[in-house]
């Protein structure tokens, strides 16, 4: 409903994590952007139907790809499986219509267009240095840290973004692990439907947290574009004792 989307804009707006990004330019902005209406496309096709949109959802994932490399479409995949997933526990709405199967096809085969072409361009119209320092230091090195003298290496640290998760989501964090707690706790007791939503945000807070946390490279500003989850799980725990007018 529009009342839930409304407040969550508001809690994510006020965000120590979102206050502090996006008053400066760069490209974690777009990459945010991107992932943000990649997953939105992908779950108006899943809920109403219309599965269009999953060829949305392709088109949006090339855009995130290119605003930041792999990191783009990772995040975005992550909400999307939490999507099939939450749907296919709670017995909800099963992709497996022709319709459905073309437009996922379709945007799969788009977002690899886009992304293809724009990579061999880069290697054909750029001097092997920054191919190199495109494409083995900035995507692989920064995976596998090898890239060192890039900083922000933290192969040993996999609580690293729990850490920017407590800052980033101030001063709403209590919420946010007070949600987790509650809704791991009271899972099987909930309705289908209730289950679904919840299954939902819980994969998709914390599996953003287990893939960002797999890459040697770590930075806090890696968690923005997951920003939105967070603001939604709060949301969801504090909607229940808002006035009824609010919704």
């Amino acid at each position: 409903g529009k009342g839930t989307g409304v407040l969550s804009i508001a809690i994510l707006a006020t965000m120590a994590g979102f206050v502090e990004n996006f008053h400066w330019i760069r490209v974690d902005a777009a990459l945010a952007f991107f992932v943000m209406v990649s997953v939105w496309s992908s779950v108006e096709a899943y809920v109403t139907g219309r599965s269009g949109f999953f060829i949305l959802s392709g088109v949006f994932g090339a855009g995130a790809f290119l605003a930041k490399g792999l990191i783009g479409p990772v995040l975005i995949l992550v909400p999307v499986l939490a999507l099939f997933i939450s749907g296919k526990m709670t017995r909800g709405r099963i992709v497996n219509s022709s319709r459905d199967i073309k437009a996922i096809g379709l945007g799969i085969a788009a977002f690899f267009a886009i992304v293809l072409f724009w990579v061999s361009q880069l290697k054909i119209h750029t001097d092997p240095t920054t191919w190199h320092e495109w494409f083995h230091v900035n995507q692989l090195g920064r995976l596998t840290g090898k890239a060192a003298h890039k900083g922000h290496i933290h192969s040993h640290d996999p609580i690293y973004y729990l850490k920017t998760i407590i800052l980033y989501t101030l001063p709403w964090m209590p919420f946010v692990f007070a949600w987790i707690i509650k809704t791991t706790r009271s899972l099987s007791s909930l309705r289908d439907k209730d289950k679904s939503s919840a299954l939902f945000l819980l994969i998709w807070g914390v599996g953003s947290y287990v893939v960002l946390s797999i890459p040697a490279t770590k930075r806090d500003i890696y968690l923005v574009p997951a920003l939105p989850v967070y603001a939604m799980i709060v949301t969801a725990y504090v909607k229940g004792n808002l006035p009824k007018w609010s919704s």
